[in-house]
Parts: structure tokens; sequence; C-alpha cells
């Protein structure tokens, strides 16, 4: 489960990135608002998945730890 969420957002980042240079162009949205909009949008959402996923993440593990305790 953590590597899926960790790749899914890490590929949606890379594929918003590639869509923005692709539509905006890398050199014409140097100053361009609506370009630079879009990337902040992008990594907001990477920043927020993250952020949403990480207690998640150390949840699951505390729990596999003690569960692995519990059998000894």
């Amino acid at each position: 489960m953590t590597a899926i969420t960790i790749e899914t957002t890490v590929r949606n980042t890379n594929l918003g990135l590639l869509v923005r240079t692709s539509v905006f162009g890398a050199v014409a949205a140097a100053g361009d608002p609506v370009a630079d909009l879009a990337l902040f949008t992008l990594l907001a959402y990477a920043a927020i998945s993250f952020v949403a996923v990480a207690p998640l993440i150390v949840a699951g593990r505390r729990v596999a730890i003690l569960g692995g305790l519990r059998r000894r």
C-alpha cells in the first residue's frame, strides 16, 4: 500500500510537470502566471497527498511491528 501510494503521487506529479511543459513550453512559460499557477497546483496536490498518507504509513508500520512482536 505504501509503495503504491508513493508511486502514484510521484507519477502524477511527473505527468503534471510533463503536461505543463508540453502545453506552455519550457522557455515561454518562464513568466506566465497561468503556467506558474498550474505548476503550483500540481506541487500542492503532491504535498497534500504525501501529508495525507504519511500518518497512514506510520500507523500501518506500527501495527505491523506490534503484530510481529505479539507473535513471538
